[in-house]
């Protein structure tokens, strides 16, 4: 029994979390928007340790902020405007986190795009 209430958490994360990608947009004045791109950004390497790298070409192209929250919905790091460099990648320093599961949310105007990444 107490073996199942351990591995409750991680088992409500796997299945209640939002899939990886989501795709979605605030509503504005014009109604829902989406980013008409498969891949909003790509996470490496991932689980992280000390950082994690960014690639966006949408991303890239305007003004983005980065929010990084834990599992209990705190935010952690915010950054109100990322730099890609000219392979579109940003690095980002998570070397102060705890070990464990963080959601990596970018937003550009109307349009948002959150993944998962494991610190190690």
């Amino acid at each position: 029994m107490r073996f199942l209430l351990l591995l409750l958490p991680f088992i409500f994360f796997s299945v209640a979390s939002p899939p990886s990608t989501i795709f979605n947009s605030d509503p504005g004045p014009e109604g829902d928007q989406v980013i008409p791109h498969t891949k909003p950004f790509e996470i490496f390497p991932n689980p992280a340790k000390q950082f994690f790298s960014l690639k966006s070409e949408y991303f890239s192209q305007v003004p983005t902020e980065l929010s990084v929250f834990d599992v209990s919905g705190r935010m952690v790091i915010q950054l109100n405007a990322l730099v890609f460099d000219e392979e579109n990648i940003s690095r980002i320093d998570i070397s102060f986190l705890s070990s464990g599961l963080y959601f990596i949310k970018l937003r550009a105007g109307n349009y948002s795009a959150t993944k998962k990444v494991f610190k190690i």
